[in-house]
């Protein structure tokens, strides 16, 4: 049996039409999920961006126990993750341009398609830039260089691969790569991922295991025709915010009196449905070959924020494929990090075996085996010096890190922030057991940041302000 995760990068549950009164935006995956699906209507992420939330989803802990999270986001300690775990029986790819979708994330799949890393890795075999720069050697003086070509046995092919990427501008408008191979579209990926994602599973008769994040729902964001003929009948290319970041919409939301970010929310609007038109087709082939396929999302949109842990940044959609189960709407609080448990537990009911003792190290229970509210906590790990940033790319030290959380179970809702306890709905009798459950949240928490800062050269710098992390 194959596995496909389909990670639709920063669509919240309010912009589908799974919630109630949500907009027609993905009329394909509906029809497909009201006769084939189960429909998650309260699924919370285990963290706010990307870097908590694809760590948690990885290994089934919190960002509190992964280590990856706003403040450092590098996965770098040996915590058991779903590709190790799979790979016993399955071969597995990672594709995604998300810039961080590599950043230790990678360990245990047999192939990494990095769209972004394409863009200037050359040789393979050399030295990759971005990852030297992460690491903690900026390439900003000559000797840094240097050490950039001469670490490793493949010194001129390092020495391409660097010179390639510093060719590139770094004043562009994102972080992401502006055209793929297969997508006519700016900022859109779907047809080059399909397209690899089916060449991955025909290249081999035997169980494939694929997790795929599209960043067309990220801005910066531009759409086709049809959505613009769709969705702005009356409006030209040019009148849209076409190319802007998040970041930027947030500020003018921030800065400017009238603006409130509408435009940018209707834009969003026209490309999940474009995102929808080329990804329905793909998971209807996927569901009609028998593979188990869960569609969601990492986070919510940001730019519309009223605080940092805001219920659209929190609350994604979630659907689940699973062969041979009817369709049906689960209402129960369920949390994502229960995403590599859900996909053991459909793989063991067909026949496939692994080692208890390690996947024992996933937490949350099977999705599809719940009856009742789950407790979700989503951990905001980051700078406490720079508030308002998604993500701190440069790292943090132990003492400049504030760790915020938000705890849903059913119709109440707590968080905790900058070290008190805040009630935002339900009773009296369930917050307080909100408030029990986050102190002993903490308590378990693992918060020995690394101490190393993580630098950047300047066109680096550069591309992640533009992208909206610094």
């Amino acid at each position: 049996m194959d596995v496909v995760w389909i990670v639709l990068d920063s669509l919240s549950f309010s912009a589908t039409p799974f919630a109630e009164d949500g907009p027609d935006t993905m009329p394909r995956l509906a029809t497909l999920a009201d006769e084939q699906g189960v429909i998650f209507e309260n699924a919370y992420t285990p963290g706010p961006s990307s870097p908590s939330a694809h760590g948690s989803f990885f290994t089934g802990q919190y960002p509190s126990e992964t280590g990856m999270h706003e403040a450092y986001p590098y996965l770098g300690n040996d915590v058991p993750t779903i590709a190790e775990v799979l790979s016993e029986t399955h071969r597995s790819l990672l594709i995604s341009a998300n810039p961080y979708i590599s950043n230790g994330l990678q360990r245990g799949f047999d192939e990494l398609n990095d769209l972004l890393r394409e863009q200037y890795m050359l040789f393979e075999s050399g030295n990759d830039p971005r990852e030297f720069e992460f690491k903690g050697s900026g390439i900003e003086k000559i000797e840094d260089y240097l050490e950039f070509v001469f670490t490793g046995n493949t010194p001129l092919r390092s020495l391409i691969n660097g010179l390639v990427f510093k060719r590139q501008d770094p004043g562009s408008t994102s972080n992401l790569p502006e055209r793929v191979p297969d997508d006519s579209i700016r900022f859109q990926y779907a047809e080059t991922m399909n397209n690899r994602i089916q060449s991955f599973r025909a290249s081999d008769d035997s169980p494939a295991f694929v997790v795929a994040n599209y960043m067309d729902i990220h801005p910066p964001l531009d759409i086709s025709d049809e959505a613009i003929e769709q969705f702005f009948p009356n409006r030209s290319h040019t009148d849209l915010p076409v190319g802007k970041t998040g970041q930027e919409v947030y500020e003018l939301i921030q800065t400017e009196e009238n603006y409130d970010g509408t435009d940018m929310y209707d834009l969003l609007k026209a490309a999940i449905w474009d995102t929808d038109r080329r990804v329905g087709p793909l998971v209807s082939e996927l569901i009609s070959d028998g593979a188990f396929v869960v569609v969601t999302a990492d986070h919510g949109i940001w730019f519309r924020r009223d605080r940092e842990l805001d219920e659209e940044r929190l609350h994604v959609p979630l659907l689940l494929f699973p062969p041979n189960r009817p369709s049906t709407t689960v209402e129960w609080t369920v949390n994502l990090r229960s995403l590599p448990t859900t996909t053991v537990s459909v793989l063991e009911q067909a026949s496939f075996e692994f080692d208890a003792a390690v996947t024992e190290s996933f937490g949350g229970n099977s999705l599809l085996d719940i009856d009742s509210h789950q407790l979700s906590f989503t951990d905001f790990i980051h700078n406490a010096n720079k508030p308002g940033q998604p993500v701190n790319p440069e790292g943090a030290g132990y003492d400049d890190i504030r760790f915020d959380i938000a705890a849903v179970q059913g119709e109440a809702r707590g968080d905790w922030i900058d070290h008190s306890f805040r009630g935002i709905r339900g009773s009296a009798e369930d917050l307080e057991v909100l408030r029990s459950a986050i102190d002993e949240h903490r308590q378990q928490a693992n918060l020995e940041i690394r101490q190393e800062q993580i630098e950047y050269d300047d066109s680096v710098q550069e591309r992640l302000e533009a992208f909206g992390y610094l």
